[in-house]
């Protein structure tokens, strides 16, 4: 792009950002009933259950997990999410089943993000652990003068083990907990069904 076109498209976009809704505004208007986000389903053409799963193995339509997450992407997680099913009558067996079968999707996911983040604990430990290592033996070997190659060795290797262990803690675990935040909200789903 000619530096002409970039300016044009740069001062479209900030006049664009000047003019969109607030985010606050728009979840309250498009979600919030009493403090709740409420997630409509129309469940009338709704295909139900995977059709490939079967006895205790059943499972929602992945379709209706993707919809879910989709739409609860934008809701902060201080706000309760409630999925209302409408436009279908559901029996009291149904009804219990995919509540069950949507907590237990949720849950096993959490479940692996709490994982995910013992494991990026243990990999920020055993990281500074290994370089402080290798930089401690590092500045106590300066002295005997073992080597050029040797000390670069241990130098980069501890000094990169340490990089590492804070990336790992700075980036990655940030980016798990907020996983694990917005996981745990769809694992507390409250599901409602509405006739109409």
């Amino acid at each position: 792009m000619a530096k002409d076109e970039i300016k044009t498209f740069l001062t479209k976009l900030k006049k664009f950002e000047k003019e969109m809704p607030d985010l606050n505004q728009y979840i309250y208007q498009e979600y919030l009933e009493d403090d709740k986000a409420i997630i409509y389903v129309d469940a009338s053409q709704l295909e139900l259950f995977d059709p490939l799963s079967y006895g205790n193995q059943i499972e929602m339509n992945e379709e209706l997990y993707a919809f879910i997450e989709r739409k609860s992407y934008p809701v902060p997680v201080k706000y309760p999410i409630i999925v209302r099913f409408c436009n279908r009558e559901f029996t009291k067996s149904e009804q219990e089943l995919i509540q069950k079968l949507i907590v237990e999707r949720y849950s096993v996911e959490l479940r692996d993000k709490i994982l995910d983040l013992k494991i990026n604990k243990i990999k920020v430990i055993a990281l500074t652990v290994v370089g402080v290592v290798l930089l401690g033996i590092y500045f106590s070997l300066q002295l005997a003068n073992l080597g050029n190659i040797f000390m670069e060795f241990l130098s980069i290797a501890g000094t990169f083990a340490l990089w590492e262990a804070v990336d790992f803690y700075l980036l990655e675990r940030k980016d798990l907990k907020t996983q694990k935040y917005n996981t745990g909200q769809l694992a507390m789903i409250e599901v409602q069904f509405s006739k109409s």
